[in-house]
């Protein structure tokens, strides 16, 4: 199980090592992000860039806060929807997803450099991004 919601596995972590200023890291990770049909991606934030790529199953809808802005993205294979195969989610972004359609999961990979540690993974002030972001309060109390 994933603290944020859904399922993971890691299936990559370079051997390489780095230190970004925050302590050392490994270059780059990656895992295999598995929501099922009726899990969330609660909100987070990471210190790094991350992007995200789909396999299979649900598009996600990818909810994205970023210094006073609100934007959104639909992760999946449908051009014809408005869908992209793969989004970057820049550092700092408050962000979580939500599965949309009827297949009973969503299949995704996530890749971070410098390679994720839990040191740098953030749950926002719900409160906070309510007061910061008032006509998105329901999205935001849905993915809190």
């Amino acid at each position: 199980p994933h603290e944020e919601g859904g399922w993971y596995r890691r299936t990559f972590e370079s051997s390489r090592r780095m230190d970004p200023g925050s302590g050392e890291r490994p270059c780059s990770t990656s895992i295999l992000y598995l929501l099922k049909k009726n899990e969330r991606s609660r909100l987070h934030s990471l210190a790094s860039d991350e992007t995200w790529y789909f396999h299979r199953g649900n598009p996600i809808e990818l909810h994205l806060f970023h210094e006073g802005t609100y934007g959104s993205k639909m992760l999946g294979n449908s051009s014809k929807r408005s869908e992209v195969p793969q989004s970057i989610i820049p550092a700092g972004t408050i962000f979580g997803g939500i599965p949309c359609g009827n297949y009973d999961y969503s299949l995704i990979s996530c890749s971070v450099p410098p390679g994720f540690v839990y040191d740098d993974f953030f749950w926002p002030d719900i409160d906070q991004m309510v007061r910061d972001y008032p006509s998105s309060s329901d999205l935001i109390l849905k993915l809190a």
